[in-house]
């Protein structure tokens, strides 16, 4: 059975052929053109950085070389410089403050409640309350208000509150109280 594919086979042939041909015309275009120029009219090739490609025939006749020079492209080195570390400015953190303690006495014959509720942390908490109530004895904890105490005697005392913030600093008031039994 015949197959029609011989023409395209040759078409595809020829095509590649066709390019292969114009390549080799230019080159023997280029190779004519040098060859008739006069020994004065070719200029010495300077020295070039690169590969150089070349051809020479020699077969009982005079010699004729072609050189030609493929130049490089040479990047210089490129030399940078690290920027500076950055500009930093440390700001210290402030130191915490101490707390302010304030109280108040409220006293019928020899009981009295104080109330430590007025304190106050600028920058954090109270976390702890400290009473002494200038008898001898003291109260301490966490318990801030409402704190009773019965002394057992009348007369004045010196009472004294001590507060500490969460950050350990520590605040101080003191005021007389005088009861009466």
């Amino acid at each position: 059975m015949p197959t029609d594919e011989g023409p395209r086979i040759r078409q595809g042939h020829y095509a590649i052929l066709g390019i292969a041909g114009v390549v080799i015309a230019t080159v023997f275009a280029v190779v004519a053109s040098l060859a008739t120029r006069s020994a004065s009219e070719v200029q010495p090739v300077p020295d070039l950085p690169g590969p150089v490609i070349g051809s020479s025939s020699s077969a009982g006749s005079p010699t004729t070389t072609t050189t030609t020079a493929v130049p490089t492209t040479t990047t210089p080195p490129v030399t940078t410089t690290p920027p500076p570390p950055p500009q930093t400015t440390t700001t210290p953190k402030p130191q915490p403050k101490a707390p302010n303690a304030s109280f108040t006495a409220t006293c019928t014959g020899l009981s009295c409640s104080f109330d430590g509720a007025g304190s106050k942390d600028p920058d954090g908490t109270i976390v702890f309350w400290s009473w002494t109530f200038g008898d001898g004895r003291a109260s301490s904890g966490a318990r801030q208000t409402a704190v009773p105490h019965t002394y057992r005697a009348p007369g004045t005392y010196t009472v004294t509150l001590l507060v500490m913030d969460n950050a350990g600093k520590v605040g101080r008031a003191g005021a007389n109280v005088t009861v009466s039994g």
